[in-house]
């Protein structure tokens, strides 16, 4: 139905994917990661979310636009899917990563004036809702500036590292 389309696979920290293209292999450059190479019928049975691509993960098209509404209108009633540039993330319905975070804070006893969170898509933002502070890559989707994320440089230049300078500098 999308030929054009590459997915990954989530279960905790392993990566599969059964269909590669540009945007996976960017994106696993980007992350650092090495996937698991498998067949769908290899895949565990507990799979966290999954990812599906366009060949340029960094512009909502046509292309993500259609795969979204194909996966609302399939799975629903089930599953939540959410447009990331030209990826759309799929996961359990009400499953978000801002829920995460509260199970996060919760389990490790820690109030969220504590808590700094960093993202670059529409999925970030129900964590980065919670966070005391945000930041984004400069690269990030608009509507993460807008809920007031601050701005750091890209992850290629050195997100991360900047994100340290500028919490040192708080703690």
């Amino acid at each position: 139905m999308f030929p054009y389309a590459g997915v990954e696979i989530h279960r905790g920290c392993d990566i599969y994917v059964p269909a590669c293209n540009d945007g996976v292999r960017e994106h696993l450059s980007r992350i650092g990661e090495e996937p698991v190479k498998a067949k769908l019928e290899q895949l565990p049975e507990s799979v966290t979310k999954f990812a599906v691509f366009t060949d340029s993960i960094g512009t909502e098209d046509s292309r993500s636009q259609a795969i979204h509404r194909y996966i609302a209108s399939v799975w629903g009633e089930k599953y939540e899917p959410v447009i990331s540039g030209g990826i759309v993330d799929v996961a359990a319905r009400g499953v978000t990563k801002g829920e995460g975070v509260k199970y996060l804070l919760k389990a490790l006893n820690i109030s969220r004036e504590h808590l700094y969170c960093a993202g670059d898509g529409w999925n970030d933002l129900p964590m980065m809702e919670i966070a005391r502070m945000s930041f984004a890559p400069a690269d990030a989707n608009p509507a993460v500036f807008a809920s007031g994320a601050r701005r750091v440089c890209t992850a290629r230049e050195g997100a991360v590292a900047e994100i340290i300078d500028i919490l040192d500098g708080i703690y």
